[in-house]
């Protein structure tokens, strides 16, 4: 779920209830949500479902790869001969 859907939860008057998910039920969650999302796009070819696909997919992205919080640049790499420590 988004981050942000329990506080709206919270808003309208509700209680949520919510666990946090270890990376491999994450990544279950997510490739879930992903075919729940292509299955509403194919019945309805409503636009906003591949929209919240992409933006599951950016987030297993970010899981798997990380995001960009610490700012890190790739500059080059360089392969490893054996003699590195």
């Amino acid at each position: 779920m988004r981050d942000l859907i329990p506080d709206l939860i919270s808003r309208d008057g509700e209680r949520p209830v919510t666990r946090t998910l270890d990376e491999e039920e994450f990544g279950l969650e997510l490739a879930r949500k992903l075919r729940e999302e292509v299955d509403e796009f194919c019945e309805t070819g409503a636009v906003e479902e591949p929209a919240d696909a992409l933006e599951d997919i950016r987030a297993r992205k970010c899981l798997e790869r990380g995001g960009f919080e610490q700012r890190i640049f790739l500059v080059e790499t360089h392969a490893c001969t054996g003699l590195d420590g």
